[in-house]
């Protein structure tokens, strides 16, 4: 469970770091 919170959190930044990129641009 630990692991996978650890995993997905990334994954979550990963996204919102990419759609505040489009938003930028």
């Amino acid at each position: 469970m630990r692991m996978q919170h650890i995993g997905i959190f990334p994954f979550l930044l990963t996204q919102t770091s990419g759609k505040l990129t489009i938003f930028t641009t």
